[in-house]
């Protein structure tokens, strides 16, 4: 037997006069005197399973719950009480120039489109772990070689994508090691473009053969400390996947 029951779900009432939203109200208290007591409580029990079962979702969709929440301003139920609880943004990542400076490079004897597929695959399986809305290049020189996008990125990402991997290429080290260097001097990072087609933004770094940078990894498409943080965490996977642990 298939069941199509409609299922009771409290939502946010939209922005209204007060008149419209005392009629909804009157509406409503009209409709539940027509429900059976013992019909509503086992629909409250129904829903109270729901929620405890959520506890048990894989962390991605209840990131993604959060951030759809985050993202219309709506609160969120929490399990078992009921509590309202407003979202508030996850923080950020925090970095420093000694920090960035310390991160391992990745070095390699190798970099064949082969071998970029491989870390692209890697990345792509980071981004989707962690629920997140990036795009993802690799270049081999000034040749792209990988493109994936995931979430609401699009062609909008495109040339922050090429821009901060022109910051690697100029600079030698991690595009956002470049704007923490630049703003340490008292400059405004150059975001335009205008200069060669570069961005100074987090989320680009170098591949290196010798001491010569023959690639770079790309993201783009969350603040720009995320975007750093899950190309250095595809990075370290990467090594670890080479059977490296630390750098070449």
């Amino acid at each position: 037997m298939v069941h199509n029951e409609p299922r009771l779900r409290v939502v946010p009432i939209p922005d209204a006069a007060a008149p419209v939203i005392a009629e909804v109200k009157t509406r409503l208290r009209r409709l539940n005197a027509l429900i059976d007591p013992a019909d509503a409580a086992t629909e409250r029990d129904e829903l109270a399973r729901e929620r405890d079962a959520d506890l048990q979702e894989p962390p991605a969709r209840n990131q993604l719950i959060a951030a759809h929440a985050l993202a219309h301003d709506v609160p969120l139920i929490t399990p078992r009480t009921n509590e309202r609880r407003a979202m508030t943004a996850p923080a950020l990542p925090e970095y420093t120039i000694e920090a960035l400076e310390a991160e391992p490079a990745l070095r390699v004897d190798a970099f064949t489109n082969e071998d970029a597929f491989e870390l692209g695959t890697i990345a792509a399986n980071v981004i989707r772990e962690r629920a997140l809305n990036l795009a993802v290049d690799i270049r081999i020189g000034d040749e792209l070689v990988y493109r994936a996008r995931f979430g609401s990125t699009g062609p909008g990402n495109d040339p922050w994508l090429t821009g901060k991997a022109a910051a690697v290429l100029r600079h030698r080290v991690p595009s956002l090691l470049v704007r923490l260097q630049t703003e340490a001097r008292g400059e405004q990072p150059d975001t335009s473009g205008d200069d060669d087609g570069i961005r100074v933004a987090g989320g680009s770094i170098p591949i290196f053969r010798g001491d010569d940078v023959i690639g770079t990894l790309t993201l783009s498409g969350e603040p720009d400390v995320v975007d750093h943080q899950t190309a250095a965490e595809a990075v370290a996977r990467y090594r670890t996947a080479l059977g490296r642990t630390t750098p070449a």
